[in-house]
């Protein structure tokens, strides 16, 4: 079964990408693990340093300033700048996928699955190599360990044709669904 892509996923899809891989050993370990949302994580994470350095620096203002409390608030501002790097590089990887496209096709076979891009070489892998494929609210994962580690995800209008052929053609893989 040859299914070609020849459009871009909306940016819902390509967020849950980007989570995805920041998950990719986690599913490796537990296919049905939870997903935690980093984006999320980290944006909440970013909103409470800025918050708590506010607060130091305020309270430092009307109560003196002390070495201690310098020292926290330079720890607060170095850990804010840090969350707030790693949640622009997921931000930008986001971004850069939705620019990036280019038309691609999976196929999947007896043998396993086949990812290729117009201008790329293909990505293969065997059926024994797919840890599991996952259904996700925007569309559909193959969490692959061997030959090499990857999530390659899939929007969510293939779904139901990637899910029937696995259902049909039973290859050896753990398919969950939602």
């Amino acid at each position: 079964m040859t299914i070609e892509i020849n459009a871009p996923g909306t940016p819902a899809f390509y967020a849950e990408t980007v989570v995805l891989s920041a998950n990719f050993r986690r599913l490796v370990k537990d296919p049905a693990c939870k997903i935690k949302n980093v984006i999320r994580n980290y944006t909440a994470l970013s909103i409470f340093c800025a918050a708590s350095l506010v607060l130091m620096v305020v309270l430092d203002i009307f109560t003196g300033f002390s070495t201690t409390s310098v020292t926290c608030a330079v720890f607060m501002a170095f850990l804010l700048a840090l969350v707030l790097t790693v949640r622009i590089v997921y931000a930008r990887a986001q971004k850069r996928m939705l620019r990036e496209f280019r038309p691609s096709t999976l196929t999947m076979d007896e043998n396993g699955i086949v990812w290729a891009k117009d201008g790329a070489s293909a990505l293969q892998t065997q059926w024994a190599g797919i840890v599991c494929v996952r259904e996700t609210r925007e569309g559909i994962c193959f969490a692959a360990k061997e030959p090499m580690s990857y999530v390659l995800h899939v929007q969510k209008e293939y779904r139901d044709q990637i899910e029937a052929y696995l259902r049909e053609a039973r290859p050896n893989v753990l398919l969950i669904t939602e």
